[in-house]
C-alpha cells in the first residue's frame, strides 16, 4: 500500500502568529509596568518638592495685591497721559518760552540802567570832588576878602579919627553902612519865608504846607491800598487821580496847588494871593497885621528868609527893616521876574523803587550847610 501522502498543517501559520502576539503583548506589560513605577516615583518626587504653605498663599496674594494696583497705577497715568491737550500744552510752553525771553530782556535792561548809574555816580563823584576843591578856593578867597575888609575898616576908622579933629566933620552926621556877612542860620533854627511879588510882601506857611501835604499823601496811600506791590512800587495815575480830591489847606495869602514831577515826585506850587499881601505903607503902621506877626516870631528859634521878585524891591527894604527892628536874622535871595516857589513833599515817591547806588569806597566830606544869612 501506498504511504499516505501527509497534508499540510494548516495551524503551523496561526501558531507563530499567537507566539508573536503573546511576545508583543509580555514586552508591553512589562513596559506598562515600568512606566508605572517611573511615574509613581516622578508624582512621589514632585509631590514632596511642592509643598505649599499658608505663609506662601499669604505671600502670593500680597504680590497679586501689589501687582493689580501697580496695574491700576499705570491704567491712571495713561488715562491722565491720553486726557493731555498736546496742542494746549505746545502753547503754553511758547508763552513760557516768550515770558522768559521778555525777562532777560528785563534783566539786560536793568543791567544796563546799573552800569549807567554806576557811571554816573562815578561821574558825579569825581565832579563832587572838582566842586569840593573849588569851595576849598572860593573859601580861601573870602578869607583873603574878609581880611581886606577888616584891614579897609581899620583904616577908615583910622581917618575917621584924624577927620574929627576938624569942625566940619563933627557937624556932619554919620552914616551908618552894614556890610554883607553870608553864614548858614544857627543850628536848630527854623525858616520863616517870605515871598516879595506884585509890589507887597506874603508871609508863608512853608513847613505848615509840607507837613500837610505829606500826611495827605500818606492817607491817599493807604486808604486805596496803593502800596501793595513793593517791586512795582505806587503807581502814579492812580496816585495823582486822588491827589486832585485833596482839600488844600486854607491859607489867605496863598493858594496851594499840588502836582507830580516825571510820573515820581509830588510838589507844591504857591501862588499868591494878589487881594492880600502888606504893602509898603503897611510896615509905616506899628499896629498893621504884618507888624504883629513880625512881633510874634521868637528871634531865637526863627530866621526870615525873603524871596524877592524884581517889582517888590521896596517892600523888601520896608520889610528887612522890621525884622531887623526885631533882631531877627534873615537873607534874601533876588528872583527873575515870574518866578513861583515851589518845593516837594517830604517822604512820597511814585512808581518802581530805584535801585540804591554801591555805597563809596571813600566817605564823602560832610556837607557844608548854606550861606542863607546876611
Amino acid at each position: 500500500m501506498k504511504p499516505r501522502q501527509q497534508q499540510p498543517d494548516d495551524d503551523g501559520g496561526l501558531d507563530s502568529l499567537l507566539d508573536t502576539m503573546t511576545n508583543v503583548v509580555g514586552i508591553l506589560v512589562l513596559v506598562l509596568i515600568v512606566t508605572q513605577l517611573g511615574v509613581s516615583d516622578k508624582v512621589a518626587s514632585i509631590t514632596a518638592d511642592s509643598e505649599i504653605t499658608q505663609k506662601d498663599v499669604d505671600q502670593a496674594q500680597s504680590d497679586l495685591e501689589q501687582q493689580q494696583q501697580e496695574v491700576a497705577e499705570l491704567q491712571r497715568r495713561a488715562a491722565a497721559v491720553a486726557d493731555i491737550n498736546m496742542d494746549a500744552e505746545r502753547q503754553r510752553l511758547d508763552r513760557m518760552q516768550e515770558l522768559l525771553a521778555t525777562k532777560q530782556n528785563q534783566v539786560e535792561q536793568q543791567t544796563e540802567i546799573l552800569n549807567e548809574f554806576a557811571m554816573k555816580i562815578e561821574s558825579n563823584r569825581e565832579q563832587a570832588v572838582v566842586m569840593q576843591q573849588e569851595i576849598e578856593q572860593t573859601e580861601a578867597s573870602r578869607l583873603e576878602l574878609d581880611a581886606a575888609i577888616r584891614t579897609a575898616l581899620e583904616q577908615r576908622v583910622t581917618l575917621t579919627a584924624l577927620l574929627d579933629d576938624t569942625a566940619e566933620t563933627r557937624n556932619k552926621k554919620t552914616t551908618r553902612i552894614r556890610i554883607p556877612h553870608p553864614r548858614p542860620p544857627p543850628e536848630g533854627a527854623k525858616e520863616a519865608t517870605f515871598i516879595c511879588a506884585h509890589e507887597k510882601l506874603f508871609p508863608l506857611r512853608l513847613d505848615y504846607h509840607r507837613q500837610y501835604a505829606a500826611e495827605a499823601c500818606k492817607q491817599i496811600i493807604e486808604s486805596q491800598q496803593l502800596d501793595l506791590d513793593p517791586e512795582a512800587g505806587i503807581d502814579p495815575q492812580k496816585f495823582e487821580e486822588f491827589l486832585s480830591q485833596v482839600i488844600l489847606p486854607n491859607d489867605d495869602f496863598f493858594r496851594a496847588e499840588y502836582y507830580i514831577v516825571d510820573n515820581r515826585w509830588p510838589r507844591i506850587r504857591f501862588h499868591p494871593n494878589v487881594e492880600r499881601g502888606a504893602t509898603v505903607k503897611s510896615f509905616a503902621l506899628s499896629r498893621s497885621e504884618i507888624r504883629q506877626l513880625i512881633r510874634t516870631l521868637n528871634p531865637q528859634q526863627l530866621y526870615c528868609r525873603f524871596h524877592v521878585l524884581p517889582d517888590s524891591y521896596e517892600v523888601y527894604i520896608a520889610a528887612r527893616r522890621a525884622v531887623t527892628d526885631q533882631e531877627l536874622l534873615a537873607g534874601w535871595e533876588p528872583q527873575s521876574e515870574g518866578w513861583t516857589l515851589t518845593t516837594s513833599i517830604p517822604g512820597i515817591e511814585l512808581g518802581p523803587p530805584r535801585p540804591k547806588p554801591p555805597p563809596p569806597a571813600v566817605p564823602p566830606p560832610p556837607r557844608k550847610r548854606a550861606n542863607l544869612i546876611d
